[in-house]
């Protein structure tokens, strides 16, 4: 038997979670629209800019984010791209706009 190499275990679980995370997002959305639309008395074309705002996200930051991916390699963006998130979380912390995430 070969012994398993446990030096992609970390890597593996991170991309994995952020697979999930990415996919759960987006597969809410879904859910959501309806949810949106009675709780709100939406209409439907405005309940549905809730889908529009989240593929945009993709087409605008998905330049941006490939030069990145050039200029510092995948492992270096992967860890700015979680410390970004990290500061935003802390920075927005107690204040209005996580109001949202909240609640």
């Amino acid at each position: 038997m070969t012994q398993i190499n446990h030096k992609f275990l970390l890597p593996l679980i991170i991309i994995g979670g952020a697979f999930f995370v990415i996919g759960f997002g987006v597969g809410i959305n879904g859910i959501m629209v309806p949810i949106l639309e009675d709780t709100f008395s939406l209409s439907k074309g405005m309940s549905y800019l809730v889908l529009t705002a989240t593929f945009s996200a993709f087409l605008i930051f998905g330049g941006p984010s490939g030069w990145v991916v050039r200029k510092i390699g995948y492992k270096k963006s992967l860890i700015l791209a979680l410390s970004a998130s990290h500061s935003w979380n802390t920075f927005c912390k107690g204040s209005k706009a996580n109001f949202i995430i909240q609640y």
